[in-house]
């Protein structure tokens, strides 16, 4: 005789197909990415950073590859830009890179993004069913390309 048994509360968390295994795999990928990160934050080079993200960007953008995350696209050089960032906060915190003074060329892209974002946050926000919602196109067009300029020009 059999008994029947419930099936755990996990799989009333988990969605339809995800097993075990799926999970493994992630935490490994996350641990490896989490790894990474450390190596990149202590003993990165800016430029070869830059250059990696624009080939990452270029090679495996997002028809290549995507990753739904809520109501978030996760991808991959998303992912290498935050890493970048991230690694160039900490060691500007360790004091690793050498401050330097802001340039007329930096001052000039600080005023560009302010007039950006002002003009964006006090335009139109209803979405078109043909262009990117605003705020996405402030992101990408302009805030991610301005993220590469301070890790890239410390040298």
């Amino acid at each position: 005789m059999r008994v029947a048994r419930s099936p755990g509360p996990a799989a009333s968390i988990l969605p339809a197909g995800v097993t075990g295994l799926a999970i493994a795999i992630a935490i490994a990928i996350g641990l490896g990415l989490l790894a990474w990160t450390a190596v990149a934050a202590l003993r990165g080079d800016f430029v070869a950073g830059c250059i990696g993200f624009l080939l990452l960007a270029a090679a495996f953008g997002y028809p290549l590859v995507s990753f739904e995350v809520g109501p978030y696209t996760l991808t991959l050089d998303r992912i290498a830009l935050a890493i970048l960032v991230a690694a160039f906060a900490v060691q500007r915190w360790l004091g690793r890179t050498a401050p330097k003074p802001l340039a007329r060329a930096d001052l000039w892209l600080g005023a560009f993004l302010a007039f950006v974002v002002l003009r964006t946050v006090t335009s139109d926000w209803r979405p078109s069913e043909q262009s990117a919602p605003p705020l996405w196109r402030l992101a990408a067009g302009y805030a991610m390309p301005a993220a590469l300029a301070a890790p890239c020009s410390t040298r």
